[in-house]
């Protein structure tokens, strides 16, 4: 005599897959409708406050690599040896044109780093002036 098996039905659940799909779909429309050329535009920076350490000294750098300490043009050999003779809690705060190569700006942050002095400060004009 043989035995029978019953044979069992194999069931596949289309609930998940449906969802799977359903996911795909909203992921390629997203996809699709994304455009890589939009360019994010920042606003302009805005700020009220001058807020100066108090002992700062202004070196102000041109865009012609001109070096001023305060009021007075100074070379990059003055500068150097002003700021090894000067007070290590100085802060220095380095102004420039926004056409100045920053090949300058580097040769001054050089020599302010040499002199041990870390307390630098950026500078720059308000968006309205």
């Amino acid at each position: 005599m043989k035995i029978q098996f019953k044979e069992k039905k194999k069931n596949i659940v289309l609930i998940a897959m449906s969802d799977i799909a359903f996911l795909l779909l909203i992921f390629l429309i997203i996809i699709v409708n994304v455009k890589s050329e939009d360019q994010v535009i920042l606003p302009d920076f805005n700020y009220s406050v001058k807020a100066y350490p108090e002992n700062l000294f202004l070196l102000t750098v041109k865009s012609n690599g001109e070096i001023f300490a305060g009021d007075n043009p100074i070379t990059i050999d003055q500068l150097q040896s002003y700021l090894f003779n000067a007070y290590k809690q100085v802060s220095i705060g380095i102004y420039a044109d926004k056409d100045t190569d920053y090949e300058y700006i580097s040769n001054v942050l050089k020599i302010i780093q040499e002199s041990d002095i870390y307390n630098i400060v950026l500078l720059t004009d308000r968006a309205d002036e």
